[in-house]
């Protein structure tokens, strides 16, 4: 698994709406971008890519683990004696 830091550019139309740009690197300055296009939209994103469908599957249930472990209380995880899932 690898995950990848990046921008999102939305570009203008002209209208009423932003469309999908490009992805550039992340150290790219938003002001560099913003000489392009003055009205697009810069968000931030992490892609994670997956060498496997096992890591897909992997990483699924360990973050359901997470979600779940988040939800309980933790007197309600001290009840069940569980520890925080890595």
């Amino acid at each position: 698994m690898q995950t990848i830091e990046c921008k999102r550019v939305d570009l203008w139309d002209g209208g009423d709406r932003h469309n999908f740009g490009f992805r550039i690197a992340a150290d790219v300055p938003d002001s560099v971008i913003k000489k392009n296009d003055p009205h697009c939209l810069i968000t931030k994103e992490v892609i994670t890519v997956f060498g496997s469908l096992e890591e897909v599957a992997e990483n699924s249930v360990q973050k359901l683990r997470k979600s779940a472990w988040a939800k309980l209380s933790p007197q309600e995880r001290q009840a069940l004696n569980l520890q925080e899932p890595s």
